[in-house]
């Protein structure tokens, strides 16, 4: 009696036809002619055809040079062959590069006349490497600043350190003990900046939970009135929506207390007032914040302009690094900042952050 094949009762020929895109992503499936069968959707998207635009052409459509379709069918003469660099035309006859690798169906499963054609996009893949380099080389730039930037006031406190020893004069020593502590001030303020930064979107991290937009301008207020900062502006807020609700909640609210913080370190005039405005429909939320009264440097102003600031300005800029900081929660968030400065003494910052699907308002 004849073994019966469990597999080939369970799953037929069909079902492997309907499902072989799923099985197979990043791929195409070509007749035993190299005529389309099924295609992927990410190879449709890049090449801005249709499934019902190639399905039973020839695989020749995406010549770029020369005659793909022979090409294809001289390497599968032994069965399979691996990743080569082909060039494909898309529909707007733009060229891609892609590596293409390529079997017989029938050599993994039991479905003749079916070819698999493997696509890598080598472009998506260059333009990893080129943005990966670009945070490599502002990463060595970086390390490299703040290097020396740590290394000055730590060297010459070696150095008056050197001179205490050699000295037996009282009064000198003081002296010397002093400039000590001055330097080493310096050198913990650039460590309390990097930190700074380095913390600013680690509540994104953690899940926080949300948090009402008017509680946050709350606990804003109070900090203001009980910190160095609670006489440089009065802070008054309003929201059209009174239950606002913001879904990284404490993550928002450190955003908004780098930017106050930013703000109040601005030259000021004798009036000075923070307004928060925000609104929010289904998909964003935006948060206004109108300073009156603070007067923005030129080289600042120029400063805020820059969308995309490197990590190595946060020592050579320290005024700043309030403003990076909540650039990069913006960022991190995956929302937009801008300021806008006008003359004599006012500053403007919209922010706009987009609200998770789903998240409605919540009482």
């Amino acid at each position: 009696m004849a073994e019966t094949d469990i597999t080939r009762s369970v799953i037929s020929n069909e079902t492997i036809r309907q499902r072989i895109g799923a099985i197979f992503p990043d791929s195409l499936i070509l007749d035993n002619k190299l005529r389309f069968v099924s295609i992927s959707q990410n190879i449709l998207e890049a090449t801005g055809y249709t499934m019902d635009e190639l399905r039973g052409h020839s695989l020749a459509i995406f010549s770029c040079i020369g005659n793909l379709h022979e090409e294809i069918k001289k390497r599968l003469r032994k069965g399979y062959f691996e990743e080569e660099r082909f060039d494909i035309r898309s529909k707007n006859s733009t060229r891609i590069a892609y590596g293409i690798s390529g079997f017989y169906l029938g050599l993994i499963a039991d479905l003749s006349g079916m070819i698999v054609l493997k696509f890598k996009n080598l472009e998506e893949i260059n333009l990893m490497y080129a943005q990966l380099d670009a945070k490599t080389e502002e990463l060595d730039r970086f390390v490299y600043l703040s290097s020396h930037a740590l290394r000055g006031p730590l060297a010459t406190i070696q150095g008056l350190l050197n001179l205490t020893r050699l000295s037996d004069d009282i009064n000198e020593i003081k002296q010397l003990n002093a400039k000590i502590e001055t330097f080493a001030a310096r050198l913990d303020d650039k460590l309390h900046r990097l930190i700074l930064f380095a913390e600013s979107d680690k509540g994104f991290e953690s899940g926080n939970g949300p948090l009402g937009f008017q509680t946050i301008c709350e606990l804003l207020h109070t900090e203001m009135q009980e910190s160095a900062f609670g006489q440089c502006a009065r802070l008054s807020y309003k929201m059209q929506e009174p239950f606002l609700l913001m879904h990284h909640g404490h993550t928002v609210l450190s955003l908004m207390r780098n930017l106050l913080n930013f703000i109040c370190s601005l030259e000021k005039t004798s009036d000075n007032q923070l307004v928060i405005d925000a609104l929010g429909n289904s998909s964003a939320v935006e948060i206004i914040i109108r300073a009156k009264g603070f007067k923005t440097a030129q080289g600042i102003s120029e400063k805020l302009q820059i969308v995309n600031f490197g990590y190595s300005e946060i020592l050579s800029y320290p005024e700043l690094v309030n403003c990076y900081a909540a650039k990069k929660i913006v960022f991190k968030l995956k929302g937009s900042i801008q300021f806008i400065v006008i003359p004599p003494a006012e500053l403007v910052v919209l922010i706009t952050l987009p609200r998770p699907e789903n998240s409605g308002n919540q009482h």
